[in-house]
């Protein structure tokens, strides 16, 4: 995340549909697969949760225009570019 990164995390009891469909949002994002991970997390406060550097937003309602916006916000905009250099 520190190079700019979105890692989109989902509990593994989330709907497999649901799950599906943040697959589908992340790899249709610009720049994927470059910079996105998307990996199973227990611990979430919300089936969803997107994580950049130090920022988070719990889905609670799958919403691709809030995580469409969370994505613009904070892709490539860690310490360090997604190329490794420093800001």
């Amino acid at each position: 995340m520190e190079h700019g990164g979105i890692i989109a995390y989902y509990r593994p009891s989330a709907p497999p549909a649901e799950i599906e469909q943040l697959r589908q949002f992340i790899s249709a994002q610009p720049g994927y697969p470059k910079g996105f991970i998307v990996a199973p997390r227990a611990s979430l406060p919300a089936d969803i949760t997107l994580a950049a550097w130090e920022y988070y937003l719990p889905v609670f309602q799958y919403d691709e225009v809030t995580m469409t916006a969370f994505v613009s916000a904070h892709y490539d905009k860690g310490p360090e570019t997604l190329d490794g250099a420093v800001r």
